[in-house]
């Protein structure tokens, strides 16, 4: 069983998203605890007013709305019951057993899930711990799965149901489509800017379009998310971020980008990667793009070249490692892998790969003596303005690290 925790602050809308899949008939209220009613019906206004007593006594926790997402293996056969008492167990093993819930069961694609919707103030207006969450919940599935002879999933599962989905725009559905998509790229993938978000949702049949305007003077900022074609062409009505929630609006994603701009890839991972790259490098019988990206996909990379709009040169080189779920310039894996030199890799016949073909595990381990000097050496070539195998040196590029040498230098000059 997988566990997803999600917390936010429109307390109307995690209650009208659920409501709207009751009224479409995709989804039905399980059970609940102290939240107004009448016959078991529910109605968003209702749910709202059970709990505004609640968060009045805490005005400082800003996210209070907690939306958890129960998904059984679709091997089991799970009866209504038995999803009740599955769901109060979890919150009983996560803290959450006196507060207010809702249980909804969705049926709104081919796998059965539950959306369990609480609040993590309590009664006396603490926050509920939320330390270790992660982990605490991941510990609580496996009890579950035990107490309930419930399908155990191994590592390779896990991985492919966390997958995100290609929108296949003549199933139609496209708003569900494209909201499990983009849900499943924000919550899994490290993203640092709106070019690595757009870049990744293009792997997956869609993208954003930003809007800037304004409206009787007034700023309009906003995403328009679409479903794309084979050819990335768009298909269909566009849809405002708006429909689907706060978390695929604009400032909820520069929030994320902000968050992930800190994180930094482990020299580990760096060197997982790059040893992938050099190993697929080293496959390529004809040197051409099409092979290259080929069997990197079959790794779990995916490698999207980009070239001028006259098509002449080469310009951009994104990895986005689907291992590790981090969106990469070429460039930051090393010097081997920007546009410069990837482009000689193609076109230039005398180019030879500067590594040599070692270790041939998959598993990310830590780099050898011989990888890092191989890694360090290729570093100063590039830098002092020359490359193993040829190559012209890009002018603009070395006159832009000139510059910011200087900037450095007048900015120590300053502080003295």
């Amino acid at each position: 069983m997988i566990a997803k925790i999600s917390k936010g602050s429109d307390v109307y809308g995690v209650f009208a998203y659920n409501q709207n899949k009751v009224d479409n008939g995709e989804a039905t209220v399980l059970s609940s605890w102290r939240f107004i009613h009448d016959n078991d019906c529910y109605n968003v206004e209702d749910c709202v007013r059970s709990i505004d007593h609640w968060l009045i006594v805490n005005r400082r926790t800003e996210k209070p709305m907690v939306h958890i997402s129960l998904n059984p293996d679709p091997r089991d056969m799970v009866s209504d019951e038995d999803a009740i008492d599955l769901a109060e167990d979890y919150l009983k093993k996560m803290g959450y057993e006196d507060q207010p819930y809702i249980l909804y069961k969705h049926q709104d694609i081919a796998r059965t899930h539950y959306h369990i919707v609480t609040i993590c103030v309590g009664w006396d207006g603490k926050k509920i711990n939320s330390d270790y969450e992660k982990r605490r919940s991941m510990k609580a599935c496996r009890e579950i799965e035990l107490a309930y002879d419930l399908h155990i999933p191994t590592q390779k599962e896990l991985k492919h149901m966390e997958k995100p989905q290609a929108i296949i725009y003549k199933n139609g559905d496209i708003k569900n489509q494209i909201a499990r998509t983009v849900n499943s790229i924000v919550l899994g993938y490290n993203i640092r800017t709106l070019a690595e978000f757009k870049t990744v949702l293009e792997l997956y049949n869609t993208t954003v379009t930003e809007v800037n305007g304004r409206v009787e003077e007034k700023l309009i900022e906003g995403l328009f998310y679409s479903a794309t074609d084979e050819n990335g062409k768009k298909v269909g009505r566009q849809l405002k971020s708006s429909l689907f929630g706060k978390s695929f609006g604009r400032k909820s994603l520069e929030e994320k980008f902000s968050k992930d701009q800190k994180k930094k890839l482990s020299e580990r991972d760096k060197t997982f990667v790059r040893r992938i790259l050099i190993q697929c490098m080293y496959q390529c019988q004809y040197r051409t793009r099409e092979e290259l990206v080929a069997l990197l996909k079959k790794r779990g990379i995916d490698l999207v070249l980009r070239d001028t709009k006259d098509g002449g040169r080469l310009f951009g080189v994104t990895i986005v490692d689907h291992n590790t779920k981090q969106v990469l310039k070429g460039s930051e894996v090393n010097p081997a892998f920007s546009a410069n030199m990837l482009a000689q890799f193609f076109d230039n016949p005398n180019y030879v790969i500067p590594f040599p073909l070692e270790n041939k595990g998959l598993s990310p381990e830590e780099p050898t003596k011989k990888e890092e000097d191989a890694f360090k050496k290729l570093e100063e070539s590039v830098g002092a303005g020359w490359f193993i195998g040829g190559g012209d040196v890009d002018p603009d590029e070395e006159a832009y690290k000139r510059m910011q040498k200087k900037r450095k230098f007048l900015k120590r000059g300053r502080k003295i």
